[in-house]
């Protein structure tokens, strides 16, 4: 490790003291030259996209990506997903399709749980785990429950 110093250690004990950071403060950068006049800037914003498409490319076409571990990541977890009437399923561990939502579906499923008719004051945990069990999946269902109880004033009380 560059920019550190080994002390003297007993078997068995590590210790690292470090003399320069080794995380760099960001720097600004100066624009030399402003743009030439008849030059056009071009800015892409999109959405991260929908969450599925990599799976389904995968599974009908064979198709990964260019980065090497996303790709052997969407190999890898390929393998309990499957294609049934052109829509993605995840078969779970108790062996249930489960439906592939988008993400914005995902984020109106858990709402839908705890405002409904039937609805009720509880906590993450179980609002996935009947949205699961209702057959549905998405990737980050825990993480979009836990924010819909963050902001439900009633279930703070």
């Amino acid at each position: 490790m560059l920019g550190s110093k080994r002390l003297p250690r007993p078997p068995g004990v590590f210790l690292d003291i470090l003399t320069h950071s080794s995380v760099r403060m960001p720097q600004e950068i100066d624009i030399v030259e402003p743009p030439a006049p008849n030059s056009v800037l071009v800015a892409l914003v999109s959405d991260a996209g929908d969450w599925t498409e990599p799976y389904m490319s995968y599974l009908k076409r064979q198709a990964l990506p260019m980065d090497e571990a996303e790709a052997c990541m969407i190999v890898r977890r390929c393998k309990s997903f499957t294609i049934i009437n052109n829509e993605l399923y995840k078969c779970s561990i108790s062996g249930v399709f489960q439906r592939c939502v988008t993400a914005k579906e995902g984020r109106k499923i858990p709402r839908d749980i705890h405002a409904g008719d039937c609805g009720h004051h509880t906590g993450a945990h179980s609002i996935v785990a009947k949205a699961l069990l209702h057959g549905f999946y998405w990737p980050t269902a825990h993480a979009d429950a836990v924010d819909l109880v963050r902001a439900c004033v009633g279930c703070q009380k």
